[in-house]
């Protein structure tokens, strides 16, 4: 079933038109009255984004617009998979294909941001007043647009289908209307005399395969001004504009997806309404932060900040080098890498997995994904019933506390499967239950963290895990819960900061904590 929207989706109406003297809200629709629900169309599992800026000679766009712009897309890339900001409500939403429903995946790639000087053809709709006060010097129609995106995806051999995602951005004093004749039906980009639109997504076939992309209008005008500039930069509004129709995009890619009883979609149900802000900078008001170096990749059991960490020879994240040695082996054995992904039924767990996937198939390997509950998943990992398991574990204050999980009399028979093991890798390395040892019983500072380094120095050798990322904890609390931060010990010594000695926030040990009573 169709959005009853057409082809033009996911609109955001400019706030505002001039009547007379008098300045009134103008483009704004009634929402639909009812819950998003499914139409029987795709939704996302992965988006590559690339930006388009439609910039000829002539015309210009303020410092740093096009680079906040791309660094916003890195950042959203970077922050996939997590569920702190806009982009992980989509995950609730998915698709059906025969008896198989996958979730949205919050699985983004900022792939390539193209400067676009090629020439504007003549105007396909009459030049008019933008809400700025000035008169657009072109106006392009949506054929025109999707023209050019069609020009721009064939001249460098850009990919198409749905998981690719185009974002046309052009400078200010450039109209843009659906048809050659929709100035006064609300049809154009932000006139001052008519309702109009600041931003829309859309879609087309391009050799029989589709075209996913959104109309990205200068929006830092009255009707499409979000009000505030966190990164202080005329890019702010559009980030807005961009925000909503990406995840709009994600959800109801075709119009086939998610929308309501009048085709308004996820992000069509709150435009303009940004809730209370999370904080303000110099610059004004954010509700969003995205990227802001929260999550921690990993390449080692210990954080870079703890004191026992050393670099070692732990392989980079390199998708080339593995897809050349995958290579190798299919030339050496005829056969192709084969293995079973496990792990538990949470959203996050399944994205990343979704995402290791994705990586390990691109490579040339064939990798299929199980998921099972999380008592009977820890059950097969002691008992050694898995191939390659999605785990989260170790991180103790101290790392002797974490030296029975990786001695090699753990490893229950020694075989890959059966017996009891505390040791659910399975490796057996006599240099690290020599370092575990020496770690245990000296009491030398210096001495310790050489064994631990050479605990470090063998991990990396032996690869018995491939490191994801350091687990971010919280502790949440009520208004009345006080001295959760922990003060010092009754005989005056600092007590362990919440998560351990910076290594493990997974216990909480709380020395001065109470209550009020309001």
């Amino acid at each position: 079933m169709e959005n009853p929207k057409g082809k033009f989706l996911g609109v955001i109406p400019s706030r505002q038109a001039v009547t007379g003297n008098a300045r009134v809200l103008g483009g704004v629709h009634a929402l639909g009255t009812g819950p998003l629900t499914y139409h029987g169309g795709p939704v996302l599992h992965t988006s590559n984004v690339y930006a388009i800026f439609w910039k000829p000679a002539a015309f210009t766009l303020p410092a740093g617009y096009q680079a906040t712009i791309a660094q916003y897309f890195t950042d959203v890339a970077k922050f996939s998979f997590k569920p702190s900001n806009v982009y992980g409500s989509a995950t609730q939403y998915y698709d059906i294909t025969g008896t198989v429903k996958q979730p949205v995946f919050y699985s983004v790639a900022s792939k390539l941001a193209i400067a676009d000087p090629q020439p504007y053809p003549a105007s396909g709709c009459p030049n008019y007043q933008l809400d700025d006060g000035t008169t657009s010097s072109n106006c392009l129609t949506d054929a025109q647009i999707t023209a050019e995106i069609a020009r721009v995806i064939t001249a460098h051999a850009l990919p198409t289908g749905v998981n690719n995602n185009y974002f046309l951005f052009t400078p200010q004093n450039v109209a843009s209307c659906f048809t050659a004749n929709g100035l006064s039906t609300g049809g154009c980009y932000d006139p001052i005399a008519f309702p109009g639109y600041c931003a829309y997504h859309s879609s087309f076939l391009l050799a029989s395969k589709n075209v996913l992309w959104a109309d990205m209008p200068y929006a830092a005008l009255a009707g499409c001004d979000s009000g505030q500039s966190p990164e202080n930069n005329a890019a702010d509004p559009v980030l807005n504009t961009v925000a909503h129709e990406h995840i709009e995009t994600l959800t109801d890619p075709l119009g086939t997806g998610w929308w309501d009883d009048t085709g308004d979609e996820i992000a069509d149900k709150c435009n303009g309404d940004f809730g209370a802000p999370l904080g303000t900078n110099a610059f004004g008001q954010f509700n969003q932060v995205i990227n802001a170096g929260i999550g921690e990749v990993a390449n080692s059991v210990f954080k870079p900040t703890s004191k026992w960490y050393v670099k070692t020879d732990y392989p980079d994240y390199d998708p080339a080098a593995a897809a050349a040695l995958v290579a190798e082996y299919k030339a050496d054995t005829g056969k192709t890498p084969t293995f079973t992904l496990g792990t538990t039924p949470s959203t996050i767990n399944q994205q990343a997995v979704q995402l290791l996937q994705s990586d390990f198939n691109a490579a040339g390997m064939d990798v299929t994904v199980k998921t099972t509950e999380q008592s009977s998943f820890i059950s097969d990992g002691v008992l050694g019933n898995y191939q390659v398991n999605l785990w989260r574990q170790f991180g103790a204050v101290d790392p002797d506390a974490d030296g029975l999980w990786w001695y090699s009399a753990n490893t229950g028979d020694g075989g890959a499967q059966g017996g009891l093991a505390l040791n659910i890798a399975r490796n057996k390395d006599p240099q690290i239950d020599a370092a575990l040892d020496q770690g245990r019983q000296s009491t030398d500072q210096a001495t310790r963290q050489q064994a631990y380094a050479t605990l470090q120095q063998r991990m990396a050798a032996d690869i018995p895990y491939i490191w994801l990322n350091h687990a971010l904890w919280a502790v949440i609390a009520n208004n009345n819960v006080r001295g959760i931060t922990n003060g010092p010990l009754p005989d005056g010594q600092p007590s362990l900061p919440i998560g351990g000695g910076g290594d493990f926030g997974g216990v909480v040990r709380f020395t001065q904590t109470w209550l009020t009573t309001s």
